[in-house]
């Protein structure tokens, strides 16, 4: 293989490895792949949404809730949270294979009703905030939740 087809290939790998994307809502934050490690820095303009996630891996923390990944670190003056990487979206998995995915749709009801004992709604379970790793299941973006209901736009899979 040619020195040149060697660097090019490194940096896609690379890249691929450090993908950044905007999380929840399109401006309020940005999401960066760092290994094993998820890092979610807010702007200013998504300090509530920083709040409401931060409280729900502190509370899976608290209540030992395995179904949510691992906070690993915060910075509440960089509106920051470091997670543990899982691995990927039941979308990314299931691409265009909407029957396999709906077949998971009852394990999913499970780890809500778990998470609404500890008295919380995530108000934006998409087949996109659910990650698989070793047919594990795992729940993640939970900048819209609340201890009330209000589905973020009615395109909810529950």
């Amino acid at each position: 293989m040619s020195l040149r087809k060697t660097i090019k290939r490194t940096r896609t790998r690379t890249r691929r490895k450090n993908r950044t994307k905007k999380g929840g809502t399109a401006n309020n934050s940005s999401v960066i792949r760092k290994g094993n490690k998820i890092i979610k820095t807010y702007k200013k303009s998504g300090n509530e949404n920083f709040k409401r996630e931060l409280i729900i891996y502190l509370l899976a923390k608290q209540e030992k809730l395995d179904f949510i990944p691992k906070l690993r670190s915060f910075n509440i003056k960089k509106r920051q949270i470091v997670s543990e990487y899982i691995g990927p979206t039941l979308d990314q998995i299931y691409k265009g294979r909407v029957a396999e995915k709906r077949k998971l749709i009852p394990r999913i009801k499970k780890l809500y009703q778990k998470l609404l004992k500890s008295g919380y709604h995530h108000n934006d379970i998409r087949f996109y905030n659910v990650c698989m790793r070793n047919d594990k299941l795992y729940l993640i973006d939970f900048e819209f939740s609340d201890i009330k209901y209000s589905d973020k736009n009615d395109n909810k899979i529950l």
